[in-house]
Order: structure tokens, then C-alpha cells, then sequence
């Protein structure tokens, strides 16, 4: 059975890989998703002031706010979103030579600004929605309140409440990453954000919120007065809210936020892993197997082939077998809801996920057994066209045998590319460069025409990963001699 989370080691190997991912996003995906970002985390502290503003017990209101402010974090998780704090962890990626130091500030950079628009954009949408008006203004009141508290603060204050802020949002991602399903995901990130939340720290990007917020708020004269009858605020108080104490406060958060980050997590978990991340990586560039243990994690290569009922069990397991000998890691996918699946020769085996569970973003590729009716039912599933598409269109490894690249072309992925199949679905491969022969490579797409060409469409994916030298070693275990 397949372990449910990945050990300390590959966490740490898996963001290493997203953060190299992270780096090449086009500039205005990496806008959009950054603005994501800073909404879910505006919607998780508007809730949460929601939730407490009317209470007075300041143990019980941050307790309360602790077990809703999660939800941001979570939905920036589930989502893909780009969040600044989050994004600190990529300094493992240029530690381990992945991305440059430009292509880190870079994202860091535009990630930051985008996470200021998301969270204005919530700040407008929540004063124009009347949401303020709670409590006969009370919520505005509170707000005022809050923001006054986030851009008064002593700055080592401020520098150190960032620092361990992070640190726990840090930790709260890299647990997610250690989760293999969207369940262990959720409570992974819930706990370490109750605690920041719980005991007062403070986030950047949560302050993008809590602060216009405020500003906006001190703009209507019933919360101004309010803040005052309520809270004992002053009007020299009321305009400090617009100082340059406002940036100070934000930029000492910031700081406070990348030394947490980056130095306590990053740094630190890079250091104690190094030595087993750059192990792993050796074996997969020699082509040797790597034992799967926390001291000799799996290779940073990671691949998922879709099962269905009825698929060619040699072409599916050939590639398994050849992989693992290559030491590319593979999990097998069930797409029938359950792990059992029997092949269309009524072989019967068991595979490691189902399709629910599987971690697609730590895959660097997908591949696709033929066999009928195997390739009609992987056609007719919907998340195997969407995992087709998401990995064509982002530069992951996309390969499919015999019947199978028909599925490909129904996902319209092999529009001007190259590629071949068994005889017979030639016309399925929709918008593609038909080739008469046993494998073929356009790019991130792999291609080829049956079982008896399954090891060498293997061997091309080990090639594709690992160059030749890993595919010679490979074919000497084998004895193989090629197909013509």
C-alpha cells in the first residue's frame, strides 16, 4: 500500500521542485495568481473580524479568529495562489542551483504587489457591501481599531512577530506538501494558522487587508465615532491610520516575515536534507534504484500512469517496471474509484492511488496505457482530459501508448505535434503530425504503437529524464536489443 504522506526529505524535495515551477510562471499567470492570493487571505481576515468583533474576552476572540482565519490559507493552497509568505520557501530552490536569484526576486517581487492589489480589491468590496455596518457599525468600529494597532507597533515588535508569523505559515505549507490528499492538505495547514492567529503574530499579507481596511473604514464619521465612544480612540489617533507609520509597520512585518521564512524554515530544512536530496539526485542521473526511506528519499522525478479496467496490462506495467528500474519514481492511478483493476486479458492487480487521491502536482509527467476498453474509459473521464490538458499546457510530460494517444488528441494537446499510435485511430489523433513509427518525442509529448513497442516507449520517457547513459544501463538489465 502507498504511504499516505511523504517523509520529511521529500517534502522538502517536492517544494524544491515547485519552487523551480514557481520561477518560470509567465509573468501574467504569476499576476493573476498572486492576486488570488491576496484575496483569500483579505476573506480570511474579514471573517475572522467578522466572527470577534463583538467580543470583549480577548483569549476567546483570538481563539475564535484562529479557527476561521485558516480558511485564506487553505483556499491559496487548494487553489495554486501565489502567496509572498509561502513563496519565501523558494530560496530551497536556489540553494539546490533550481532558479536563479533574479528569477527568485522576480517572483518574490511581482508576487508581493499582486497580493496588495488582491487584498485592496476585497478592502472596496467589503466597504461597498455594507458588511461594516454589523452591530450598528460596531464592525467598523473594530476595524478601525484593529488597523490602528498593526500600523502603531514597536518596530522590533513588529520585525519579531513577523519572524515568528512565518515560521508557522511556513511550516503550515510545507506540511500540506507532505499531505497526499486535499483532507491531510486542510488540517496540515489549520493547526500551525491557529497558532499564529491564536497567539497574535503578524502576516504582511494579512496586514494588505486589516490596514486599508481600516483606512477605509475611518473614512465614515458613525465608525470614527463609534471607535471612539467604544474604544476611548482619538481623532490624532484617526490620523495616524494615513502616517508614514503605515509603511514602516508593513515593511518591518516584511522583513520579519522573509527572516522567518527563509532563514528559520528554508534555510534550515535545506541544511538538514541536503545531504539525502543531493543522494537522490545522483542515483536518478546514474539511473540507479533509490530506496524509498526518509535517509534516501524517491528522486525529485516523480511520475503517475492512469489505470483504468480494461487497459493493456503490458503496456502499463512495462512502464512501471522500467521506471522504477531507472529510479523514476511511479504511481499507478486508479480512475474506477476503487484500487483494484482488471486488465483487458482479465489480469487482475492492485493499483497505488485512486484517482482522488493522488498527488498531481508532485507528478512531472503522465502517462497513458492503451488497451480497450481501457482507452475509452480513461477518454471518458473527466479527470484524466483536465490532468491531460493542465500538464500539456504547463511543460509536464505528457505520454500515451497504442489506442491511448487518441485520448490526447481528444484533449486537443497534439494540435501541430508529432505523434503515432496503434493502426486504426490514426484520424483520432486530432490536429497531429501522423509518424509511422515505433516511438515518437514532440516536446513534452511521448508517443507510441502498442505493447510490442512498450519497452522502448519506456526507455524514451527514462531518456527523457535522465539522457542516454541512464537508458543504456537500463537496457543491459534488460537485455534489450530495440524494435525496428
Amino acid at each position: 500500500m502507498a504511504n499516505l504522506f511523504y517523509t520529511p526529505a521529500e517534502m522538502v524535495g517536492n517544494y524544491i521542485s515547485a519552487g523551480e515551477k514557481k520561477a518560470k510562471l509567465p509573468l501574467g499567470r504569476m499576476i493573476l495568481l498572486g492576486i488570488l492570493a491576496g484575496a483569500c487571505i483579505a476573506i480570511g481576515g474579514a471573517a475572522s473580524n467578522v466572527t470577534v468583533h463583538g467580543i470583549s474576552n480577548v483569549g476567546i476572540a483570538r481563539t475564535l479568529a484562529g479557527v476561521v482565519f485558516p480558511v485564506g490559507l487553505i483556499m491559496v493552497v487548494i487553489t495554486g495562489a501565489e502567496l509572498f509568505t509561502g513563496n519565501n520557501l523558494m530560496i530551497m530552490s536556489r540553494l539546490s542551483g533550481k532558479i536563479s536569484t533574479g528569477a527568485l526576486c522576480r517572483n518574490l517581487v511581482v508576487v508581493y504587489l499582486s497580493n496588495l492589489v488582491g487584498s485592496l480589491l476585497i478592502v472596496g468590496l467589503v466597504a461597498l457591501s455594507g458588511q461594516l455596518d454589523l452591530s450598528s457599525g460596531g464592525l467598523g468600529a473594530y476595524t478601525i481599531k484593529v488597523a490602528l494597532g498593526k500600523c502603531n507597533l514597536v518596530p522590533v515588535k513588529a520585525l519579531t512577530s513577523g519572524i515568528l508569523c512565518n515560521i508557522l505559515v511556513c511550516l503550515a505549507i510545507l506540511l500540506a506538501g507532505a499531505a497526499k490528499d486535499i483532507v491531510g492538505k486542510i488540517w496540515a495547514i489549520f493547526f500551525p494558522i491557529f497558532a499564529f492567529v491564536t497567539a497574535g503574530f503578524e502576516h504582511c499579507v494579512a496586514n494588505m487587508y486589516y490596514i486599508p481596511a481600516g483606512m477605509a473604514a475611518a473614512l465614515n464619521k458613525d465608525y470614527v465615532a463609534l471607535a471612539e465612544e467604544m474604544y476611548g480612540i482619538t481623532a490624532e489617533q484617526i490620523t495616524s491610520l494615513y502616517s508614514p507609520n503605515v509603511a514602516r509597520s508593513l515593511l518591518l512585518v516584511t522583513l520579519g516575515n522573509m527572516i522567518g521564512g527563509m532563514i528559520f524554515i528554508a534555510v534550515t530544512f535545506y541544511v538538514i536534507h541536503k545531504q539525502a536530496l543531493e543522494a537522490a539526485a545522483a542515483a536518478a542521473k546514474q539511473g540507479t534504484q533509490t530506496v524509498r526511506s526518509e535517509a534516501s528519499p524517491l528522486p525529485l522525478i516523480r511520475l503517475g500512469i492512469f489505470m483504468a479496467d480494461g487497459c493493456e496490462e503490458i503496456e502499463g506495467l512495462t512502464v512501471v517496471d522500467v521506471m522504477r528500474r531507472a529510479g523514476i519514481a511511479i504511481e499507478t492511478i486508479s480512475i474506477n474509484g476503487t484500487h483494484q483493476i482488471t486488465s483487458s486479458h482479465n489480469v487482475t492487480f492492485h493499483a497505488d492511488v485512486t484517482k482522488d487521491k493522488a498527488d498531481y502536482d508532485s507528478y512531472d509527467g503522465i502517462v497513458l496505457p492503451g488497451g480497450m476498453p481501457g482507452t475509452l474509459n480513461l477518454g471518458a473521464d473527466e479527470v484524466v482530459n483536465q490532468v491531460i490538458q493542465d500538464f500539456a499546457e504547463s511543460g509536464k510530460l505528457v505520454a500515451a501508448i497504442c489506442a491511448a494517444p487518441s485520448v490526447l488528441g481528444q484533449a486537443n494537446v497534439l494540435v501541430g505535434k508529432k505523434a503515432t499510435c496503434h493502426p486504426g485511430f490514426e484520424e483520432k489523433l486530432v490536429g497531429a503530425k501522423f509518424q509511422r513509427q515505433p516511438v515518437v518525442v514532440d516536446s513534452n509529448i511521448i508517443t507510441s504503437r502498442g505493447m510490442g513497442t512498450a519497452i522502448a516507449f519506456a526507455l524514451e520517457i527514462v531518456r527523457y529524464f535522465l539522457g542516454d547513459t541512464a537508458v543504456e544501463k537500463v537496457k543491459k538489465g534488460l537485455v534489450y536489443r530495440g524494435v525496428s
